[in-house]
């Protein structure tokens, strides 16, 4: 047994090496790892940057993670200011029988409201 007491320290030095080695090795790989989805992702945004070019696309840029506030309780169901530009008046009249109706009666609307 007195082989061993000397044997001990040893095999506690070689264990602490060999786990510290162990250790350095997984964080390297790690870290590769971690750089190389980065340079994929950054391929990949490139790829499609010059795929969307080369369609005649103008790819958006920062236009999807932007903070625009808390969201409030009804706030969809209020127009913004220019989605009233589309909204046609017309005149209803009913027609009874389609040999009636006259060509002003079919007439469409321009946009200024005037016939």
């Amino acid at each position: 047994m007195s082989d061993s007491s000397w044997l001990r320290p040893l095999r506690l030095a070689v264990a602490a090496v060999l786990g510290t080695a162990l250790r350095l090795l997984l964080l390297v790989a790690g870290a590769l790892f971690g750089l190389l989805a980065l340079a994929f992702g950054l391929v990949l945004a490139a790829g499609l940057v010059i795929w969307a070019l080369l369609r005649g696309r103008r790819p958006m840029v920062g236009q999807a993670f932007v903070w625009r506030g808390p969201r409030r309780p009804g706030a969809a169901a209020r127009p913004t200011p220019g989605a009233m530009d589309d909204v046609v008046d017309v005149d209803v009249r009913e027609i009874r029988d389609a040999r009636q109706a006259t060509a002003e009666d079919v007439q469409p609307l321009r946009r200024d409201g005037e016939r």
